[in-house]
């Protein structure tokens, strides 16, 4: 969802992490995605929709940006795309030719890359006895988002493991960006994911069978795989300092948003100094979504449904 809708989105000015969205269900020309447990918010912000992992508000994004364009951010992203992936369904995973743990792993790296994606490799070098280098990985990137779009993805998904789908990583007492995954149906689930990344590193977990035989039911990604990755950040981290947090790109600018006309009356009003602090909102903002104080924020492309 974040690579496929919610980035491409972004990179392209159709939505702010703000941006209101109805999660209701919603037919797409007889495709019908469903909400986890059939459960269902109303209007929320587009932070919100991907904090609870919302599929419908995420095919509603993806269908919004057009598959047409986020076709070239995942083609970027080296995702095995074939003809037939021209499907809504895109925004949830779903490729005609599935996606390997490794390459979804290495995708998001474009998110603590200040956007560059690194395709991942098992070697770095190989030498001689004599020490002479035979083999060195060069470590190409490819530029696939911008700094400022990164940084509101990862605005979102560090609050993803803080509260929401991912916070069983709130356990290891480090900050920690991250996005879970369930592939099931009404019978059951087949694959859990839980994907977390810090400044220096991204993790990558998987559960399943390779037969596609049917997990416990008490299984989703924010279940055994998160649980085990919070166990693995630790681990990794025994005895040294955690690293700090990723830094925003330095052309955003943090804006503090009235709550009560947010909420209320759907508007994206600037808080002046009088606002009680409980009354705002914080949120990230491209140079070009920038007004002045006292007046909506019309260039956010601020929508109360995405259909």
């Amino acid at each position: 969802k974040p690579l496929i809708a919610y980035a491409p989105a972004i990179e392209e000015n159709k939505v702010n992490s703000l941006t209101k969205i109805e999660d209701e269900i919603t037919d797409f020309n007889g495709y019908s995605p469903k909400n986890y447990n059939d459960k269902y918010l109303g209007s929320i912000s587009c932070k919100k929709s991907l904090i609870v992992s919302s599929n419908v508000c995420a095919v509603k994004i993806l269908n919004y940006v057009g598959i047409g364009n986020a076709k070239k951010y995942i083609k970027k992203l080296s995702l095995p795309l074939t003809e037939n992936d021209n499907s809504l369904s895109l925004a949830l995973g779903c490729f005609e030719k599935g996606i390997t743990l490794s390459q979804i792993t290495s995708a998001y790296t474009v998110f603590n890359n200040k956007g560059n994606y690194y395709n991942s490799s098992f070697i770095k070098m190989i030498t001689d006895k004599n020490g002479k280098v035979l083999y060195k990985n060069r470590n190409n990137y490819t530029r696939v988002f911008e700094d400022d779009t990164v940084s509101i993805i990862n605005d979102m998904l560090k609050d993803v493991a803080k509260e929401g789908t991912a916070k069983k990583l709130s356990f290891c007492n480090q900050t920690l960006y991250a996005k879970t995954g369930t592939v099931g149906s009404k019978n059951g689930n087949t694959d859990a994911y839980s994907i977390s990344y810090n400044k220096d590193l991204v993790l990558g977990i998987w559960f399943g069978h390779e037969d596609n035989q049917l997990l416990s039911n008490d299984i989703t990604g924010g279940s055994e795989p998160t649980s085990v990755g919070s166990k693995i950040w630790e681990d990794i981290y025994t005895g040294k300092k955690y690293p700090t947090e990723i830094e925003n790109s330095k052309t955003l600018e943090e804006i503090e948003i009235d709550k009560i006309a947010y909420d209320n009356d759907n508007k994206i009003i600037l808080a002046d100094k009088y606002t009680p602090k409980k009354y705002v909102i914080k949120a990230l903002f491209k140079q070009n979504n920038k007004v002045s104080q006292g007046v909506s924020l019309a260039r956010l492309f601020f929508v109360k449904k995405l259909i």
